[in-house]
């Protein structure tokens, strides 16, 4: 008896701590995209509009992912390029050129909020809501941007601490801009990313 009371008192502990371990989990993330979509434009008064589209379209991501029980919180940097490819100019204005064919370059810092289905699993279906904050240019739009985000992963596990994703993000971004006579123009932009990379749990 005295053997056996032992025995649990030193295993009751350890098993606690594992499924605590099993509970929580910080991660860290890589991943990349080689196409995406990217769509902007510039909104006036009356029916000003000044739209921009992009090609070749890649983006690069690191995230840091904290995890308690399915439910869980991330924190996203993110860059995107692509190639100008063509504008649809409806107006006229003299605060900037709408005729430039600025190259696009997006970098985007978002906080995440969301549910993973399964977790604490080899696969896991974590699906999350966020808001974003950064800088884009692109055609004639130069501009700090706000937001928010959504995004889709599904994750395996090669080991418990190797694992690798694919996932899908969507952005939508506002931003504005005013000339001296106080016309205030409207910026919104729309990115979306399918990606895939790499997970390592610390």
């Amino acid at each position: 008896m005295k053997i056996k009371t032992i025995i649990c008192v030193l295993i009751i502990p350890f098993i606690s701590t594992y499924a605590n371990a099993q509970e929580k989990s910080t991660s860290i993330s890589i991943g990349i995209s080689p196409w995406g979509y990217s769509h902007s434009f510039i909104k006036g008064n009356n029916s000003e509009k000044y739209v921009y589209d992009f090609k070749s379209v890649m983006n690069a991501n690191i995230c840091l992912e904290k995890q308690f029980k399915g439910i869980t919180t991330l924190a996203e940097l993110s860059y995107t390029q692509g190639k100008f490819k063509e504008y649809d100019l409806n107006g006229t204005t003299t605060l900037f050129d709408p005729a430039q064919q600025e190259d696009l370059i997006d970098a985007t810092f978002t906080i995440y909020a969301g549910l993973t289905i399964n977790p604490n699993k080899r696969i896991q279906f974590p699906i999350y809501l966020g808001l974003s904050g950064g800088y884009l240019k692109g055609g004639a739009i130069h501009n700090f941007m706000g937001g928010g985000a959504a995004k889709a992963r599904i994750k395996f596990y090669i080991t418990n601490n190797i694992g690798i994703y694919a996932g899908v993000t969507g952005h939508y971004m506002l931003g504005s801009r005013k000339n001296d006579h106080g016309a205030k123009y409207d910026i919104h932009d729309i990115l979306f990313t399918p990606d895939a990379g790499i997970i390592i749990s610390l």
